[in-house]
C-alpha cells in the first residue's frame, strides 16, 4: 500500500474513531437535555469538564509520545514492550494523583455527596481510558488505526446503551458516571486482549531510568495537553462558578456542534501523525507536502460546516435540543465561524510535533491558555455566556497566529491558495441562499446547499476529489 492510500485508510479509521467519540459527546447532552432538562445537563458538563482538565496529569502526554517513538522503532518488539509497560506504570501513578486532586477540589467547592461520588467514578474511568490509550498507542505507532477505532467504539457504544438504561430509571449524575466507568472498563479489557495476542502479556514495569526518560520526553506533550484542556475547558468551569448549571448547559449546546467538530481535524491529523513523524527522518520535504494535502482536504468540510451552522443555527438548535435552549443560538452561530481556522491550526500544530518541535507547539498553546484565562476572567462576569464565547474566539485567533508564526518558513510549501477559492465561494453561495431564498423550506434549502457547495469546489479545483477517488479505487496509485 502506497503512502497516499495508507494515509486515506488511516484517516477513515481516525474519523470513525473520533466520530464515535464525537457522537457520544453530542448525543449524551441531547439525551440529557430532552429527558432531564438544563439542570442535569449542566451538572454533567461540570463534572466531565473538571475531570478532563486533569487528564494531562493522568496521561502526561505519554500516548502521543509513544505513538511517535514506536513509529520509529517498529522492528524492535522488545523496546516496544519496555516502552509500553513502563508507561503503564507511570500512568497508574499519575492517574491516582489526578483522582485525589479532583476529589480535593470537589470537597473544597462544597459539592454534594452525590457529585463527589460522581467525581470519583469519573476519575477512575479516566484512568482506565488513559491506560487503554497507552496500549492503543502501540497499534497507532504501526499505523493500524482500525484497532484503535474498534476499542474506542466499544467504549462509546456501551456508554450510550448504559445511558439509555439509566436515564429513564435513575436520572442522577453518579449513576450516569457509573455507566461511563463500566464502558471504559470493558474497552480497557478489550485493548489488553488485543495487545496480549500480538506482543505478549502487558505488565507494570518499574524502570526508574526509563521513567525518567519518558517523563523528560513527555513534558512538552504534557504541557501541550494541559494548556489545551485549560484553554478549552476553563471557561466552562469559570462560567459554572459564576452563573450556575443552566448557563453552562447553554454553552455546552453552543459548543457541541461547533468547537467539538474539530474532531474531524484531529482525526485526519492524528492519522497523519505517525507517518509524518517517520517522514521527518527520511524526507523532510514530503513532510510539508503531506501537511498541505491534509489542510487542503480539511478546508472543504470546514467551510461547508461553518456556513451551514451559521446560516441554519436556529433551526438546528431547536430541532436537536428544543425551545428551552434558544438562548444558545447567538453563541452557536459565532463559534461556527471558527471551524476552518481551527482545522488549519491543528494541522500546523501536528506538523510541529512530528518535526520534533513540540516545544514550540507547547509555547503556542501555553500563550493561548493564558489568553483564555485572562479574557474568561475579564469577560464572563460582565457578559456571562457570550463572555465565554468572546474569550474562545480571541484565544483561537491568537493560537492560529502563533502557530503560523513558528511555521512561517514552511508556509509557502504547505499552502496552496487556489484550494481556498472553491470553499470560500461555496460558503458565500450558501449564506446568500439562506437570506434570499426564504420562501423555500429551510431543510430542503440546507440539504440542497451541500451538493451545490461540493460542485463549486470540485469545478474550481478538480484535483480536490483525489481523496475520494483513492477511497473508491481498489487499484494502487
Amino acid at each position: 500500500m502506497n503512502n497516499s492510500r495508507r494515509i486515506v485508510k488511516n484517516s477513515i479509521f481516525e474519523v470513525a474513531t473520533y466520530g464515535a467519540r464525537a457522537l457520544s459527546l453530542f448525543l449524551v447532552p441531547v439525551f440529557l437535555a430532552r429527558m432531564s432538562g438544563p439542570e442535569l445537563l449542566g451538572e454533567y458538563v461540570i463534572v466531565i469538564n473538571l475531570a478532563i482538565v486533569f487528564i494531562f496529569i493522568a496521561d502526561f502526554g505519554l500516548p502521543r509520545l509513544l505513538t511517535r517513538e514506536i513509529s520509529r522503532v517498529r522492528e524492535d518488539e522488545e523496546q516496544i514492550r519496555r516502552l509500553v509497560n513502563a508507561s503503564l506504570g507511570l500512568v497508574l501513578i499519575f492517574s491516582s494523583i489526578s483522582v485525589v486532586l479532583m476529589l480535593a477540589i470537589g470537597y473544597r467547592q462544597g459539592y454534594s455527596p452525590i457529585t463527589i461520588r460522581a467525581l470519583l467514578l469519573t476519575g477512575i474511568a479516566i484512568a482506565l481510558e488513559t491506560l487503554s490509550l497507552i496500549i492503543l498507542a502501540t497499534f497507532r505507532g504501526f499505523e493500524e488505526m482500525e484497532l484503535s477505532w474498534f476499542v474506542r467504539t466499544i467504549a462509546e457504544v456501551v456508554f450510550l446503551i448504559m445511558l439509555l438504561i439509566i436515564l429513564p430509571i435513575i436520572p442522577r449524575i453518579d449513576w450516569i458516571m457509573t455507566g461511563y466507568l463500566i464502558s471504559n472498563l470493558i474497552a480497557f479489557l478489550v485493548a489488553v486482549i488485543l495487545y496480549w495476542r500480538r506482543f505478549g502479556k502487558p505488565w507494570l514495569l518499574a524502570d526508574f531510568n526509563l521513567w525518567r526518560s519518558l517523563v523528560t520526553m513527555g513534558i512538552p506533550f504534557a504541557i501541550n495537553n494541559a494548556v489545551t484542556f485549560v484553554r478549552g475547558r476553563l471557561g466552562i468551569i469559570i462560567l459554572a462558578f459564576l452563573s450556575g448549571n443552566i448557563v453552562v448547559a447553554m454553552l455546552e449546546v453552543a459548543t457541541g456542534l461547533t468547537i467539538r467538530i474539530n474532531v474531524l481535524g484531529r482525526s485526519v491529523n492524528d492519522a497523519l501523525y505517525p507517518f509524518l513523524s517517520s517522514q521527518f527522518v527520511k524526507d523532510i520535504r514530503s513532510l510539508w507536502k503531506y501537511t498541505g494535502d491534509g489542510i487542503r482536504f480539511l478546508i472543504i468540510p470546514g467551510f461547508l460546516l461553518s456556513s451551514l451552522l451559521w446560516a441554519y443555527g436556529e433551526e438546528i438548535i431547536k430541532l436537536l435540543y428544543g425551545d428551552k435552549f434558544v438562548d444558545a443560538i447567538p453563541a452557536f452561530k459565532l463559534l461556527a465561524l471558527l471551524i476552518p481556522m481551527r482545522f488549519i491550526t491543528y494541522s500546523l500544530g501536528t506538523t510541529l510535533s512530528a518535526s520534533d518541535r513540540q516545544g514550540q507547539r507547547s509555547i503556542t498553546v501555553t500563550v493561548a491558555a493564558v489568553i483564555s484565562v485572562v479574557f474568561s476572567l475579564l469577560l464572563i462576569p460582565r457578559f456571562q455566556l457570550m463572555g465565554a464565547v468572546y474569550a474562545m474566539i480571541i484565544t483561537e485567533v491568537v493560537l492560529f497566529i502563533n502557530t503560523a508564526w513558528y511555521m512561517r518558513a514552511e508556509l509557502r510549501e504547505i499552502f496552496n491558495l487556489r484550494s481556498f477559492i472553491g470553499p470560500i465561494l461555496g460558503t458565500i453561495v450558501i449564506i446568500a441562499a439562506s437570506y434570499l431564498l426564504t420562501y423555500i423550506n429551510t431543510w430542503v434549502l440546507m440539504l440542497s446547499s451541500i451538493p451545490v457547495y461540493l460542485m463549486i469546489v470540485f469545478a474550481l479545483d478538480p484535483s480536490s476529489i483525489k481523496p475520494l477517488r483513492l477511497i473508491l479505487s481498489r487499484r494502487q496509485t
